[in-house]
């Protein structure tokens, strides 16, 4: 990925990977780590062993890796390269069921492949301004904000139909009216 400049999402087993070996990320700025809490205490861990005791945040662990994108995820999700962070407190659900980590990993590698886009189309007439939104750059800590956000709500809409109860299908079934919700098909209709 890195040799081509793909973007790519690790999480759940890759985080393991980058526990053994950051490297492998460092300094990768289309990268997108997605840890849970325990995840992130791990990760925390293994970059900083003489720290153990000391609280570090997203921004911390991206300052450490060289820019790669952080989101660590828990009762808001917090994302940061570093040098922006944002916190996503919208939506989601009393529920966190298994599986949720896979769809919030391919709704962000969604939302980076366009970002990736825009960022290709507009790459001759780029502004300070087209480039960014409230000051933060078009790119992976945006893009995994959006799919933070898109998550968390297809998160409630499942959860208001399914109750505690709600699986990943669940979520699945709500990919396509949350989407539809946030961004409709019209806005982009000529």
């Amino acid at each position: 990925a890195k040799q081509k400049s793909i973007n790519i999402v690790i999480d759940g087993d890759g985080l393991q990977l980058v526990n053994q070996h950051p490297h492998l990320v460092n300094g990768y700025r289309n990268a997108v780590l997605t840890p849970n809490m325990v995840e992130f205490g791990r990760l925390c861990n293994a970059l900083f062993p003489s720290e153990r005791d000391k609280q570090h945040t997203p921004s911390s662990l991206s300052s450490v890796l060289d820019g790669v994108t952080i989101v660590q995820k828990g009762p808001s999700d917090i994302v940061s390269d570093g040098q922006h962070t944002l916190e996503c407190k919208g939506g989601s659900s009393p529920r966190r069921c298994g599986g949720q980590g896979d769809v919030l990993s391919g709704a962000i590698g969604v939302f980076m492949a366009w970002v990736s886009r825009y960022r290709e189309t507009h790459r001759n007439n780029m502004t300070e301004e087209s480039m960014s939104v409230d000051r933060v750059p078009i790119g992976p800590v945006l893009a995994a904000y959006a799919g933070c956000l898109y998550t968390r709500q297809v998160s409630q809409a499942a959860f208001a139909k399914s109750k505690r109860a709600m699986t990943t299908t669940d979520m699945i079934a709500e990919l396509g009216p949350v989407f539809e919700n946030l961004f409709p098909v019209h806005d982009f209709m000529d």
